[in-house]
């Protein structure tokens, strides 16, 4: 398996789609904060499967990370939940993917794909039982 980075545009994608308790969860007060903790978390993946190819110097990362700034993105639930679903994977390395950070995200991938199932209209023709 490999992993990278993710683009900004990825980040702005899920945070986008965002509601109050996910930013209670993720202990942050906005957007933001939000998507600079989603990077750090990227970053330590790919740091610790890459341990000897630094992408970063520790100043480049901090700066990479300061320098995020969310902008709203317009796309649907189903491409936001297609940029966590890429997200997660590229940060799953190392002790990644047992943090709390990554289970909530985890979660939410979750919560979102029930969502989308939901509205589909060959959910709602479907019989129950």
């Amino acid at each position: 398996m490999s992993a990278y980075i993710v683009g900004d545009e990825t980040i702005d994608k899920i945070v986008s789609h965002f509601v109050v308790n996910d930013f209670v969860a993720l202990k942050v007060n906005d957007e933001t904060k939000a998507g600079r903790k989603l990077l750090n978390l990227n970053i330590d993946s790919t740091e610790q499967r890459y341990p000897d190819n630094h992408f970063l110097s520790p100043e480049e990362r901090k700066e990479r990370v300061k320098n995020y700034s969310f902008k709203r993105s317009d796309c649907s639930l189903i491409r936001a939940y297609k940029a966590l679903q890429c997200f997660l994977y590229q940060s799953c390395e190392g002790n990644c993917e047992k943090r709390k950070i990554f289970k909530y995200l985890s979660s939410k991938q979750h919560s979102w794909a029930y969502e989308i199932v939901d509205k589909l209209p060959e959910y709602e023709k479907a019989e129950w039982g």
